[in-house]
């Protein structure tokens, strides 16, 4: 495949993941991205504090208007990270092609946690641990797609 469309992929892949967890696609395009200081710190604290907090049982649902938007806003920036210096049409694209990929992210991932969690048993316990397979899933696939090309 050629490497420009491995590109978009792999920023579609991005703003996928970011639909599941709005602070993880940017903390791993942070890191991608060689970026140090106080703003690697802070993006990364975000993440760690929403893997924890999605385990809550009060924690609203990912399809909640104000989280979508969150996510869509989150999603559309990282894709955008991930294809820096393309010029402003391939930076428009990059934006419609993550808000749409952190909606299907949203809803997919929704969709599986609920799907997983019901054969785990139901209830709050067997939601977290779904929650936590959900995370080690999107922390490997989305460390691979941060990862630049020929590094591995």
């Amino acid at each position: 495949m050629p490497f420009t469309q491995t590109r978009w992929l792999r920023a579609a892949g991005m703003a996928g993941i970011t639909g599941s967890r709005t602070a993880l696609g940017p903390a791993l395009a942070v890191r991608r991205s060689g970026g140090s200081g106080w703003r690697r710190g802070s993006v990364y604290l975000m993440a760690a504090l929403e893997l924890i907090g999605d385990k809550l049982p009060r924690t609203p649902n990912r399809t909640a208007p104000i989280g979508l938007a969150l996510r869509i806003v989150s999603g559309a920036g990282v894709a955008r990270a991930m294809l820096d210096g393309r010029g402003r049409a391939a930076a428009a694209g990059a934006l419609g092609l993550g808000a749409a990929a952190a909606i299907l992210g949203a809803f997919v991932g929704l969709r599986l946690r609920r799907g997983l969690t019901r054969r785990l048993g139901g209830g709050a316990l067997a939601n977290a641990f779904a929650g936590t397979i959900e995370d080690a899933a999107l922390l490997l696939i989305g460390s691979r797609l941060a990862s630049r090309p020929g590094a591995r």
